[in-house]
């Protein structure tokens, strides 16, 4: 980002040389205050009060215009957003990682208000209040000796995250010692019992070569009968991009590049495509064609555990359910629920492509929570959070990589509504695969996706009944999906 956007502009006239260094107080952001002034939210006159209170002061542009109430946080979030290539997440929603807080210096995080949020390899993602900020991100990453990647989230959040991950060494203060007293007579020892039950934690640390071939992933792979009619439909005169993307929408793997392709910021979208549909439309039949060209279109013969089959009807399934659902409850747009349920469990396929044959150990037609233990046990990570490091690795949206990663959370009550409706119809999608029927009691440890996703049981069963007659078993000769539920 540091050297595509190119906004950093110092003004003269300051009071010291501000070397590469020295970064704290300095007026440096002229760029953004004049894009400020462009866009409405400030005047010359505010401009030039509020950077001459930035070089007295110190500080950054956007705390100093907050501060003056010139600007509000919600102002500035949302400019922000509106800028291309800037890339929103929303912390609320993200446990960050303990073992990557260590990586800024808590002082730099404070005075910077920046947080690691991940890391890939060489590639750190940050959260800050103000993406925009490129010195920021350029002395970041002459500290690690890292590539940054910054997204753009609420100030209130990430002062929030950083007060939790970086306390002030100030705020630390040593109580007094209490007076002396008699020491209380020692408590008596507890009665033998039965050794206390493991925490659900993960049995062994996260493999790094796993992590590191996932995001070295350059494709997944996808139907050979799916990728072939794309590639005669893209020389039927007769066929339009909508008629391409219908078939794309049939298969994961092929909707996952198209996305991942249609953000580069090449386009100038700033993870702003979050539907097959419209990824289309961007990259037109013949980008359509020029990326499936180049996918592999074979199933992973290192895996011959996996069953591609079921994880394509599942997988159909799911988007199938999550669109419907989407559109009874009105509170996410259908599209991106399809796309995001469709692609939601790529964690397995990408697994089963890049470790084969440790992979072909585990998946091996478990129950979903059984699979999840053996995943932890053999990776140390499950196939959610596989799915969202491709996600972030291929450059998706956060709100589709926030909902690969939280779809196996059915008591989180903080997704939001299309992550809550991927998470559920996954849990229909579980049913479906195993022909069982659905039941009330399905749901009495998801009540709170229902409520997220503004449903209630007899919707969800409705939904699961409607689909499931809907979308054929797998079947066991060739592979035919018929696409005709996603509608853009």
């Amino acid at each position: 980002m540091a050297e595509t956007l190119g906004w950093e502009v110092t003004l003269s006239g300051s009071r010291t040389q501000n070397p590469a260094g020295d970064l704290a107080g300095r007026p440096r952001d002229k760029r953004v205050g004049e894009l400020l002034i462009e866009e409405g939210l400030i005047s010359d006159e505010e401009l030039k009060q509020a950077l001459e209170v930035q070089m007295q002061q110190g500080g950054k542009l956007f705390e100093v215009l907050i501060a003056q109430k010139i600007l509000t946080k919600d102002q500035l979030h949302a400019f922000l957003s509106r800028q291309s290539g800037v890339p929103a997440i929303d912390l609320r929603n993200y446990e960050i990682p303990r073992e990557l807080v260590p990586i800024v210096p808590p002082e730099f995080a404070r005075e910077h208000v920046v947080l690691p949020i991940d890391k890939l390899g060489k590639l750190l993602t940050v959260g800050m209040a103000c993406p925009l900020d490129t010195v920021t991100i350029q002395e970041l990453e002459r500290i690690t000796g890292l590539k940054v990647k910054a997204m753009l989230c609420k100030l209130d959040d990430i002062q929030d995250r950083i007060r939790r991950y970086y306390p002030a060494r100030e705020a630390v203060q040593v109580p007094p010692p209490p007076p002396k007293k008699a020491a209380p007579p020692p408590p008596p020892a507890p009665a033998p019992s039965a050794p206390p039950r493991p925490p659900a934690t993960r049995r062994i640390p996260p493999r790094r070569d796993a992590i590191d071939k996932i995001a070295q992933a350059g494709h997944l792979p996808a139907t050979p009968v799916v990728v072939q009619q794309i590639l005669r439909a893209s020389e039927d005169p007769l066929k339009n991009v909508r008629d391409v993307a219908v078939l794309a929408a049939g298969d994961p793997a092929i909707s996952t590049k198209l996305i991942s392709i249609a953000n580069a910021a090449a386009y100038g979208m700033g993870g702003n495509v979050l539907n097959i549909y419209l990824a289309a439309a961007i990259l037109g039949v013949n980008g359509m064609r020029a990326v499936v060209s180049e996918i592999n279109a074979s199933i992973p013969a290192a895996c011959p555990a996996f069953n591609f089959k079921t994880f394509l009807v599942r997988s159909v399934f799911c988007a199938t359910a999550a669109e419907d659902a989407a559109q009874k409850s009105g509170r996410a747009h259908p599209a991106d629920v399809y796309t995001a349920a469709l692609i939601h469990d790529t964690g397995r396929l990408a697994l089963a492509h890049v470790m084969g044959e440790d992979y072909g150990k585990v998946d091996s037609g478990l129950s979903v929570l059984d699979l999840m233990d053996g995943e932890l046990e053999t990776f140390g990570f499950t196939h959610a959070e596989a799915g969202y490091r491709l996600a972030l690795a291929w450059g998706l949206p956060p709100v589709i990589a926030g909902a690969i990663r939280t779809h196996h959370d059915v008591d989180a009550l903080k997704l939001d509504p299309l992550a809550a409706l991927v998470a559920l119809c996954a849990i229909l999608a579980e049913h479906f695969e195993r022909n069982t029927p659905v039941r009330p009691e399905a749901f009495q440890k998801s009540s709170g996706l229902l409520k997220q996703s503004g449903l209630d049981v007899p919707a969800a069963i409705a939904i699961y009944d409607s689909t499931a007659a809907a979308i054929p078993p797998a079947p066991k000769s060739e592979l035919r999906v018929s696409v005709t539920r996603p509608r853009p």
